[in-house]
């Protein structure tokens, strides 16, 4: 992927961080199960992908047009979004339900093959949590 890419991914993804936030935290508090978390997180990506579509195509119209401007501020508060998304993607796509937690602890080499829901919400509480929350901060 370009950089022009990453920075416009990173852009129109981190506008959505605070739904990131809310959901995860439901997940972690308890109040949604594994497989809505699931589900609502790949609606909000979906969403961010068909935005991040529309503003490619609409930014390369207009840079085609002759005498035209491109009046786009990106935030840069934004940077690295999408990588971390990418890591919580691979996370995601690790989850096995026939891998229990004994299992993860007992045999942590294999974590890149397989995780358990309870290793999943670890990591989400004590990972992937603080640094969306560190996003989503205001300064």
């Amino acid at each position: 992927m370009s950089k022009y890419s990453i920075i416009l991914s990173d852009n129109i993804f981190w506008k959505s961080r605070k739904q990131y936030f809310q959901i995860l935290k439901l997940y972690v508090d308890r109040k949604i199960t594994l497989n809505e978390l699931f589900k609502q997180y790949s609606t909000i990506k979906v969403s961010n992908f068909d935005s991040l579509k529309i503003l490619k195509k609409n930014l390369e119209a207009e840079a085609l047009t002759e005498g035209s401007e491109i009046d786009f501020e990106l935030n840069p508060k934004s940077c690295g979004f999408t990588k971390m998304l990418a890591d919580l993607d691979n996370h995601i796509d690790l989850v096995d339900p026939d891998i229990d937690f004994d299992m993860n602890l007992k045999h942590p080499e294999l974590l890149s093959y397989g995780m358990s829901e309870e290793f999943f919400w670890l990591d989400l509480k004590d990972i992937f949590l603080p640094i969306i929350g560190e996003y989503c901060e205001e300064s």
